[in-house]
């Protein structure tokens, strides 16, 4: 990969952790890591139904901030992995992932047959070992 390139990529990456930082610290300042819960029962909730459209708000608040979080953290292992002039090469394989995908998927760690592979044995319950 091309310093050019490289450098776009970073950029990219730099961009996307100050998106998710932001997102995450207004997520904890709010509350929402714990899915908005209530600390009383009185949720201002007119019947059951009510309750429950509540209660799945709450959950899918709760899941979108555990997966900016998540990503947050693929996006700065990536970083490292540019710092140690890893990036950019299959954990699997040792290639060269195609700067196409990264551009695509900047937090990819495998190339895409690798990927393929990895998925299929996650999803046949025989996860890889290392």
């Amino acid at each position: 990969m091309d310093k050019a390139t490289e450098n776009e990529l970073r950029e990219l990456l730099e961009h996307r952790r100050q998106d998710l930082t932001q997102t995450v610290r207004e997520h904890l300042l709010s509350g929402d890591y714990l899915g908005g819960m209530r600390t009383n029962t009185d949720d201002g909730a007119k019947d059951v139904g009510d309750a429950s459209v509540i209660d799945l708000t709450e959950d899918m608040t709760l899941e979108r901030s555990v997966s900016e979080a998540l990503e947050l953290a693929e996006v700065q292992r990536a970083l490292e992995r540019m710092d140690r002039g890893e990036y950019g090469i299959c954990v699997d394989c040792g290639d060269e992932i195609p700067v196409e995908r990264l551009k695509v998927q900047p937090t990819a760690t495998r190339d895409v047959v690798c990927q393929e592979r990895f998925e299929a044995l996650t999803e046949s319950g025989n996860p890889p070992t290392l």
